[in-house]
C-alpha cells in the first residue's frame, strides 16, 4: 500500500524453501511505457527471520497514481530472482510522507510516518523513518538526526506539552511521543538537523491529524 509497508518473502528452488542467503528487492513505478520511472525506499538485504520464517524487510511507496504501475525484480544470493514482476498497489488515507529538497546538501529528503497512524487524544507513539536521495534511484537511511517536534491545534494555534522528540533507534527509524490535548485537527511539525546542519525548511514540514 502507499507509505511505508513490511514485507516478508519466501523463497523456493524446485520446490525446496530456502531459509539462510540474502533476498535483494527493488521497486520501480513507471509513468507508461518507455516513460520515466522512478524506484521507491527499500531495506538493502532481506536477511531470513526464523521466527516468520520469511526475509523480512521493508518498502516505502512514495507514489500513488493510477495512471502509473509498480513492477518489482527479486535476486535470491545474486543465483536466480525475478525481474519485472508488476504488482498493484492500494492507496491508504492514513498514510503520510513529506518530501522536500534542500539546495544546500542537494538532496531530497523522505519522512515517512510508521506510527500512529490513527492517534488519539493524549499521549501518542511518533515513529518515522528519514531518508535522502538525490536522484530518486538510490535512498539511504539516514542515521543520527536530531528531530524537533512541535504540535500544533490549527483552529486557535495553541501547543501541547508531554512532547518527547523522536531519537535514533536504528535502520532509519526515529521514536518520540506527541500529545494531543484535545480533540480536533493538529499539525506536528518536524525540524531536522543531519550532520550539523538544518536539512528542513522554514517552516518545517508538518503531518496533519485529526483527533476525535
Amino acid at each position: 500500500m502507499y507509505g511505508y509497508n513490511d514485507i516478508g518473502i519466501k523463497v523456493f528452488q524446485n520446490g525446496n524453501e530456502k531459509n539462510t542467503g540474502v533476498v535483494k528487492y527493488k521497486t520501480t513505478m513507471y509513468h507508461g511505457l518507455g516513460g520515466p520511472s522512478h524506484t521507491t525506499p527499500v531495506k538493502e538485504n532481506f536477511n531470513y527471520d526464523v521466527s516468520t520464517g520469511l526475509f523480512k524487510g521493508y518498502a516505502v511507496f512514495i507514489m500513488y497514481d493510477t495512471a502509473a504501475f509498480w513492477a518489482a525484480d527479486y535476486d535470491y544470493n545474486s543465483e536466480f530472482g525475478v525481474d519485472s514482476a508488476v504488482f498493484p498497489l492500494e492507496f491508504n488515507s492514513l498514510s503520510q510522507i513529506l518530501v522536500w529538497d534542500n539546495t544546500f546538501t542537494q538532496r531530497v529528503y523522505i519522512l515517512t510516518l510508521l506510527s500512529s497512524l490513527s492517534p488519539v487524544s493524549g499521549l501518542n507513539e511518533l515513529k518515522v523513518m528519514l531518508h535522502e536521495t538525490s536522484g530518486f534511484q538510490v535512498y539511504n537511511e539516514l542515521p543520527n538526526a536530531e528531530m524537533f517536534i512541535r504540535p500544533q491545534l490549527i483552529s486557535t494555534g495553541q501547543g501541547s506539552d508531554n512532547n518527547a522528540n523522536p531519537v535514533y533507534l536504528g535502520e532509519g527509524i526515529y521514536k518520540g511521543t506527541v500529545n494531543f490535548t484535545m480533540p480536533g485537527e493538529w499539525y506536528v511539525y518536524d525540524s531536522v538537523k543531519y550532520n550539523g546542519t538544518v536539512i528542513t525548511k522554514s517552516p518545517p514540514p508538518k503531518f496533519k491529524f485529526t483527533i476525535n
